[in-house]
């Protein structure tokens, strides 16, 4: 929240709390985690620790393939936009298996706050950086940059919008994903939706609203696509063993997950439930 303001609209009035303890702007209808101090330490807590190793992730390192399949995907998304080569950046690149696909096409570097992921990137040879994306400086614009699931995780994502378009060239491209609150699965789900787990996921967007929040920090929003992607099998039990609403749903997925490693087969499954957007904006050259 800016100064108590809505993120996306500024409007100061919410009804709160909705789908479980959200809270949501009775102007715009923009969603979120209200910022209190315990979400805060939560949220700083969640990313400099085991997030990709047994947090949020089960083992993230393990499904390489799984996301190098997904993340040549999007660039083939982001290719009929007219993102085909020059400088890109990745905000949030964990292990860097988005850079490792780009830098085919691209002069890729990126950035993450988690120390381990980081180490992990640079031990495969990829140009990433340690710290928090709002103090990042760069010596050069770039023409792309790119958050993938990112931006339902910042705690200021007008900031990480504004930082992206101030390191953005005249008509430079922001790619993003994250999930669609007012997708038909959302809406029916309500409070049981899955991607609504905070201290993990604190912003969530329907189109409009993110929609709103780019053009208003000064970018052209380009058709926003429902996107579906691959998830690794010991994931999505991970997943459920961690959010699931059912016990027995919790108990069980746990249960194979940690007795069940060593017989799954690596498999990628392909999932589409249209809740997830592929956001695409271009920037807009300052008035």
């Amino acid at each position: 929240m800016n100064g108590g303001g809505c993120t996306v609209c500024g409007a100061t009035t919410f009804d709160a709390p909705v789908l479980g303890r959200l809270a949501r702007c009775q102007t715009c209808s923009y969603v979120f985690a209200p910022r209190t101090p315990a979400l805060l330490d939560d949220v700083a807590a969640l990313y400099s620790g085991s997030y990709f190793t047994g947090a949020e992730f089960g083992d993230y390192a393990s499904q390489r393939p799984t996301f190098a399949r997904n993340f040549r995907a999007y660039l083939r998304r982001m290719r009929r936009y007219g993102a085909t080569g020059g400088r890109l950046f990745e905000v949030g690149c964990a292990y860097g298996f988005f850079l490792e696909q780009a830098q085919t096409s691209f002069d890729a570097a990126g950035i993450d706050v988690n120390a381990a992921a980081i180490d992990a990137a640079r031990a495969i040879g990829l140009h990433a950086s340690l710290g928090e994306f709002l103090d990042y400086a760069a010596i050069a614009p770039f023409d792309v940059v790119c958050m993938w699931d990112t931006i339902e995780h910042v705690l200021e994502p007008r900031g990480y919008i504004e930082k992206a378009r101030a390191l953005l060239r005249d008509g430079g491209l922001l790619f993003m994903t994250t999930g669609d609150i007012g997708s038909l699965v959302a809406r029916m789900r309500g409070s049981h939706w899955r991607q609504i787990h905070p201290p993990s996921h604190v912003n969530y967007f329907s189109r409009a609203t993110i929609a709103r929040l780019l053009q208003s920090s000064g970018f052209e929003v380009l058709p926003i696509r429902s996107i579906g992607t691959r998830r690794d099998l010991l994931n999505v039990l991970h997943g459920l063993a961690l959010f699931s609403r059912r016990p027995l749903v919790r108990h069980t997925a746990a249960t194979i997950e940690r007795t069940g490693g060593a017989w799954l087969p690596p498999v990628g499954l392909y999932i589409n439930l249209y809740d997830t957007m592929f956001v695409a904006a271009r920037k807009r050259p300052a008035a």
